[in-house]
């Protein structure tokens, strides 16, 4: 019985370690969230509360995700007129300096071409991934929201300390996390 138990444990956490990441990141934005999440629950449902918080969530991550990639395909829309600036560049380095500097618009171009194909081909055929990910990290969330009470009794009981110690440590790592997070938004 115990090996057994120990043996599916053990697989439990081999087949979990590529989705560690999004464990730790739901649980560290459940942490963040809860405090509206308990505020909301006061005058609604928690199922509803949590819907709420996860929506708005949402738009917290997804919103500055939308901004960053538009930017940067903004940035590869203007390569070509960055790319015929080069020609300019070179007439005034030739006025500033008194030896040549040669630009070899072919090789940079080339240079250009393989590192945007290298830099964009992981990203379209890992979003599927991604957006599997995603939906993993909000669905835990959610749930870590509903049952965030619960996951602390349970903590409480297993971890090996004795209530006051377990308690103190869970208040440390909620401020932490919080201080964390907070701090790197200032």
């Amino acid at each position: 019985g115990g090996i057994t138990t120990l043996a599916l444990l053990i697989f439990i956490l081999y087949a979990s370690y590529p989705f560690i990441n999004v464990f730790f990141g739901a649980a560290i934005l459940a942490i963040i969230f809860k405090p509206l999440h308990r505020k909301l629950s006061k005058i609604m449902s928690i199922y509803t509360a949590a819907t709420i918080v996860l929506i708005i969530s949402i738009i917290l991550i997804i919103i500055p995700f939308i901004f960053i990639i538009n930017g940067l395909l903004n940035q590869i829309e203007n390569l070509p007129a960055y790319i015929k600036n080069i020609s300019s560049w070179q007439e005034n380095f030739k006025s500033i300096f008194p030896f040549p500097i040669e630009f070899n618009q072919g090789q940079i171009i080339n240079q250009i071409t393989n590192f945007l194909s290298d830099s964009i081909k992981p990203i379209f055929s890992n979003i599927l991934n991604f957006f599997i990910l995603l939906f993993l990290f909000f669905f835990i969330f959610y749930y870590l929201l509903i049952h965030y009470n619960d996951l602390i009794e349970l903590l409480l009981k297993y971890l090996p300390f004795n209530e006051k110690n377990n308690r103190y440590l869970l208040k440390k790592c909620r401020e932490i996390t919080q201080a964390t997070v907070f701090g790197s938004f200032l």
